[in-house]
């Protein structure tokens, strides 16, 4: 009778449980959806119940205003962000006055950049590949290490685009920027608050794609937005990132193939994504041929096949993984 009773209390408990864990998933997701409605309704979002949105980590907890993109791989950034970061981006560069941050002071404004700037750091320095190579060469920096992936990215989009004639060669023609934001009586400069205000939607865009990145073409795009949004003009060579944290040395031909902004994300030019999709196919098999599309290593038939040694970028999370 004994043992009867223990198996039915432990068949209450576990439906207890499951009942519990289904609610509170529910009321999660409820949460996250009663949160993002009040993000897009303007009339109810003020200063006040803003603040209420802050955490103690990042000061602005995204997971309390914005549902998280799926973790899927990437084929169009445009596409796996609907209404979400990237969109959010675009919107306050459209019309800055609709940003969840315009009513915060310039120094708090500040605080919410450089606790970004800081995660984008610590997610870049732990990144699978990075680590590996920093056991084998204490002495490498993670600036370093960016900046030797950033020219090699750019002299495979060299590559790609010398082995299809047909496409296009990428140059910045950008817009000068101009102030669109109304005034606010706690910024002497509307071009400073509209700047900080890109800023913080570009750098969220940044480390959401950074968190969630599984494949390394979302982690190149991510090095290529950190120089975007550091440049201060059209034709540096030489960007610095979070107080210098982050150095990179490019060549002049970087603007022939990146669609570079300024104080801006790149833009997410069609074919632009399309070759880097293609040059992270090469880098995962080195004779994957950009003018074939195809492995030039595969044999016609009569032909013995000696398949292709794993790339170095390849990982158990992908190249770009932060896991």
């Amino acid at each position: 009778m004994k043992k009867y009773l223990t198996i039915i209390t432990v068949i209450i408990f576990t439906a207890n449980a499951q009942t519990f864990l289904f609610a509170k998933d529910s009321s999660e997701k409820e949460v996250s959806n009663i949160a993002f409605e009040q993000y897009f309704n303007e009339s109810k979002l003020n200063a006040s119940n803003f603040k209420n949105l802050l955490s103690d980590t990042s000061f602005i907890s995204l997971e309390k205003i914005l549902l998280p993109p799926t973790k899927k791989d990437y084929k169009d950034l445009t596409e796996a962000l609907p209404g979400d970061y990237y969109k959010n981006y675009l919107d306050t560069v459209q019309n800055p006055n609709i940003s969840p941050d315009f009513n915060l002071t310039e120094t708090e404004l500040s605080k919410v950049i450089n606790d970004y700037k800081n995660k984008i750091i610590n997610l870049l320095e732990d990144t699978y590949a990075f680590k590996i190579e920093r056991n084998q060469n204490k002495k490498l920096t993670l600036s370093a290490y960016l900046n030797r992936i950033v020219n090699e990215n750019i002299s495979l989009l060299s590559q790609y685009v010398k082995a299809n004639p047909g496409v296009k060669l990428y140059e910045c023609k950008e817009e000068q920027n101009k102030v669109l934001i109304k005034a606010h009586k706690d910024w002497a400069s509307s071009f400073k608050h509209q700047k900080m205000l890109t800023e913080v939607a570009a750098l969220r865009v940044i480390e959401t794609n950074l968190h969630y990145a599984k494949a390394g073409f979302t982690y190149d795009l991510a090095l290529f937005d950190i120089i975007s949004i550091a440049r201060t003009s059209a034709t540096e060579t030489e960007v610095h990132f979070n107080n210098r944290d982050l150095t990179f040395t490019m060549p002049k031909e970087a603007y022939l193939y990146v669609p570079f902004g300024t104080l801006k994300l790149v833009s997410r030019d069609g074919k632009f994504i399309t070759a880097l999709q293609e040059i992270e196919k090469k880098k995962r098999n080195p004779n994957y041929d950009f003018a074939t599309k195809k492995d030039s290593s595969k044999p016609t038939r009569g032909q013995d096949y000696d398949p292709a040694k794993p790339s170095v970028y390849e990982s158990p999370y992908g190249a770009g993984s932060v896991r």
